[in-house]
């Protein structure tokens, strides 16, 4: 994902804006973070507890602190695993949700809730 560092905030976070919104995220790369724009990996931390399913949208992250708001589209789900892969404008990421199968079907649009994202350069 391309986004666009706009804050360097305590703690490893930045505070990022993206096409598909502005929000905050914990850095994780080997050379502490830069304001500009870079390439990341976004990925989850933890286990998607807070969730729903919602009509067709646009995928959107916002958020401060420890809240972020993401609107993405499933593409694939292991329900063995409780592996979602979600398309989040042009990238994808994986989230673990405990979801019934029925209710995250490819093509499903889902609303998530998470306490933190998590920022890894592709180009540091």
């Amino acid at each position: 994902m391309r986004a666009e560092i706009t804050e360097v905030l305590d703690g490893g976070v930045v505070r990022f804006a993206s096409p598909l919104g502005t929000a905050n995220a914990t850095w994780r790369g080997p050379e502490p973070p830069r304001i500009g724009w870079c390439h990341v990996e976004l990925e989850f931390p933890a286990e998607v507890r807070i969730w729903a399913a919602v009509p067709a949208g646009m995928p959107e992250l916002r958020g401060t602190g420890d809240q972020v708001h993401v609107t993405a589209q499933v593409a694939a789900y292991d329900s063995g695993d409780r592996i979602a892969t979600l398309r989040l404008g042009d990238s994808v990421v994986q989230a673990e949700i405990h979801a019934p199968t029925s209710e995250v079907q490819p093509g499903a649009w889902l609303h998530l809730t998470v306490e933190n994202l998590e920022f890894y350069p592709l180009n540091s």
